[in-house]
Parts: structure tokens; C-alpha cells; sequence
């Protein structure tokens, strides 16, 4: 009995020690829950839902036994470039890229486990970082991107 429990006990405290957070370079997106609305209101202490679990874990010793809440956030964010400084021979006639922002969706999803009153289980998804540009053609800081894609 005891050999059986720690056969499964061994790769589960592995897993936890080992495990680490992927993230990528970009900006941060704060689109991690449906209650965005408490965002820089105390929402790290509040735990009103099991996306709890992004920014404060602790938080699931207040929910009840299951939770489970997801959303689907969409953004539109703007990237306008204006060139003001470069001289009019070095690039030519080259436009300046139009609005490189499009839409994106950001999905979250989280659930919440009280096995007992002492143990808590937790599982976050979302995309705190990345998105996508891409300029129109031909445009005067095409020397340095015209596109990039970055997801977590």
C-alpha cells in the first residue's frame, strides 16, 4: 500500500518542483479574468471567482468546492507610426505603414478544487503576453520590421 502511494506521490512532487512559467517578450496583456473590472481595486486579495488563481492562488481557499470561470476577451490595440525625422531621399516615396494593430481574442479559462479543507487544486490558462503587427507595404521603417507574431 505504501509503495503504491509513493509511486504516485514521486512524479507528482517532481512535476511541482520542476515546473517553471513560459512567457514571452511583448507587452502584457492584463485581459486575465471576467472580473477585470476590480483590476487596481484589490483584486489580487478578492477571490470572487476561480480566476483567482492568476493573480493570487492563495485565494481558492475561499471558493467553494468546484469553480470554474473562462471568458474571451477582444482587443483592437492601434500601432501608428508618424515619421517626422528622416529625410525625404533616404526612404522615398515609402508611406508610413498604416495601423499595424488588429484584432485579437484573449481566451482565459480556470478552475477550482477543494479536495478537502486542506488541500486546493488549481489549473490557469491564459495569455498574459504577445500579439501581432503587421504594416503596410511599402513603409518607411520597413528596414527594421514589417511584421511580427508573438504568442504564449
Amino acid at each position: 500500500m505504501s509503495q503504491q502511494i509513493s509511486m504516485r506521490l514521486i512524479p507528482a512532487l517532481l512535476l511541482v518542483a520542476f515546473s517553471g512559467t513560459a512567457a514571452a517578450s511583448g507587452f502584457q496583456l492584463l485581459e486575465q479574468g471576467s472580473g477585470l473590472g476590480n483590476a487596481y481595486a484589490g483584486s489580487a486579495a478578492k477571490a470572487n471567482d476561480a480566476s483567482t488563481i492568476f493573480w493570487n492562488p492563495a485565494g481558492m481557499t475561499q471558493l467553494q468546492a468546484r469553480e470554474v470561470s473562462g471568458g474571451l476577451t477582444a482587443v483592437r490595440p492601434s500601432f501608428k507610426f508618424n515619421n517626422d525625422g528622416s529625410k525625404v531621399g533616404v526612404f522615398g516615396a515609402a508611406g508610413d505603414g498604416g495601423d499595424a494593430g488588429d484584432w485579437a481574442f484573449i481566451p482565459n479559462g480556470y478552475i477550482s478544487w477543494a479536495v478537502n479543507k486542506d488541500l486546493y487544486v488549481g489549473l490557469g490558462i491564459g495569455g498574459p503576453f504577445g500579439n501581432a503587427t503587421k504594416y503596410d507595404k511599402p513603409w518607411k521603417g520597413s528596414a527594421q520590421s514589417n511584421e511580427f507574431d508573438i504568442k504564449t
